[in-house]
């Protein structure tokens, strides 16, 4: 089927080259023949990446990533939007507001749907890697939430420190565990807040949570919050010690306390913690594509 562009979302500066290619490209793309259209749009778009022509080989990946997009050719289409960002960061340009807006366009392109939503999550993730955006985190966020995968949902809304939105996807996902364990997910969502930074966003999560859990977990979390708040090193170690055994129900919580430890009171890990812990942190800010991350932490637990 025929696919239209927008004029709008050609560049003024598109280069005639540019032009020409993307003309070529609608009429194969109408003639249902993808495969060459997406293959034309390689070779010139990696002709102008040789030649040091970023801007030329971004906008050809760009345009052709949309046109099959459009055209539902999800995989294709994913493939030159996969090769726009990664040119994008070897151009060496600044991470704009311009390059974000097109990862959107392409990103909202990809339907939410089993067939294909790995693309369009992997094309988000592989963005974030490249630039923390509290928009594009949202964004995947939502989209998380609405495949009802709450676990990735509730990572990105911790990063940008989106309480609402951290309970609303907490709850589903306590959900499908044990009650015995809602305060794990309590205190764990409390304690990553933490390991960031972000005090304040803690206090509030930690208080406007309305499904109440009363356990020596939260119990522990709530004289925790107030340690930090005077930033009393003792009381943080006499609680770690005192609450040691239900700190040991998930290993997961004794590495996150170790952060909290190092980000309020600059305590170095052990030996051989550092790594796991860069791991786990980044995996509040960006989902990690070849799940290393993820590997990581579960060695852990």
């Amino acid at each position: 089927r025929k696919v239209n562009i927008k004029k709008s979302r050609i560049s003024k500066a598109m280069s005639s080259k540019v032009e020409r290619v993307i003309e070529r490209q609608k009429g194969l793309i109408a003639e249902g023949n993808f495969y060459e259209s997406q293959q034309q749009v390689k070779t010139m778009a990696n002709r102008s990446i040789l030649k040091k022509n970023y801007e030329e080989g971004c906008s050809l990946y760009f345009e052709g990533g949309m046109l099959l997009l459009e055209a539902d050719q999800y995989q294709m289409g994913y493939e030159l939007a996969e090769l726009y960002v990664d040119s994008y960061k070897n151009s060496g340009k600044p991470l704009d507001r311009e390059f974000e807006d097109k990862v959107l366009n392409l990103y909202g392109l990809i339907p939410l749907e089993p067939a294909c939503m790995e693309l369009k999550f992997k094309l988000m993730k592989l963005t974030l890697k490249l630039k923390h955006s509290d928009e594009l985190h949202e964004k995947i966020g939502h989209d998380y939430m609405r495949a009802g995968r709450y676990a990735e949902a509730h990572r990105h809304f911790i990063g940008i420190g989106d309480i609402e939105q951290m309970i609303a996807s907490l709850k589903p996902w306590m959900a499908q565990g044990f009650d015995s364990e809602r305060d794990l997910f309590y205190v764990r969502s409390t304690l990553q807040l933490l390991s960031i930074g972000k005090l304040e966003s803690a206090k509030v999560f930690f208080n406007q949570f309305d499904e109440k859990i009363d356990s020596p977990l939260t119990n522990f979390c709530s004289f925790l919050l107030d340690a930090l708040e005077v930033k009393e090193l003792s009381l943080y170690n006499m609680l770690k010690n005192k609450y040691m055994t239900s700190l040991k129900r998930d290993e997961s919580l004794l590495l996150h306390l170790d952060q909290v430890g190092k980000t309020f009171f600059n305590i170095q890990p052990a030996s051989g913690k550092g790594g796991i812990f860069d791991a786990i942190s980044g995996m509040l800010f960006s989902d990690d594509p070849s799940g290393e991350a993820q590997e990581e932490e579960k060695k852990t637990q």
